[in-house]
């Protein structure tokens, strides 16, 4: 099974989209919340194409809400791919590496994995599954193309 860890600040949420709705008069949020950046979310629905994998949220959003919460925007916002779980909250502090690396020992038979964030926060070996995500654009078509090497 392929999954993408992924992470919504920055990510999917951009400051480029923000700057587009402010300008172009776009709704910027839903009931969930801020929107996603139309660019980032046909990036992401291309790794998801073409690797099949399922998602894993690992944003600090998940410290606020659960996985069905999740599978609902998903569903509602007609966003690409499965969510099919969210990393733990290890006490005390929020640690996104040892969240994934957790994750990852609770589920062995994942065999490729790649973490799409905007933050440097990795170290070997999680570190050379992650693709970095520039927080102004959000996922490119770069940052697809490198993630779906990593899967494959």
């Amino acid at each position: 099974m392929n999954v993408i860890f992924l992470d919504i600040d920055g990510v999917l949420n951009t400051d480029r989209w923000e700057a587009l709705c402010l300008s172009e008069d776009i709704e910027l949020e839903d009931k969930f919340g801020i929107t996603f950046d139309d660019i980032s979310i046909a990036n992401l629905r291309t790794i998801i194409s073409r690797t099949n994998a399922s998602i894993v949220i690992h944003s600090t959003w998940k410290l606020h809400h659960d996985v069905e919460w999740f599978v609902d925007m998903w569903n509602t916002r007609n966003l690409p791919g499965f969510i099919i779980s969210i990393t733990p909250n290890i006490a005390p502090d929020y640690d996104k590496h040892n969240e994934i690396s957790m994750w990852l020992k609770l589920h062995p038979q994942i065999s490729q994995y790649v973490i799409l964030d905007d933050e440097k926060e990795f170290v070997s070996p999680l570190s050379e599954h992650h693709v970095l995500i520039d927080g102004f654009c959000g996922i490119t078509m770069s940052n697809a193309e490198k993630a779906i090497k990593l899967l494959l």
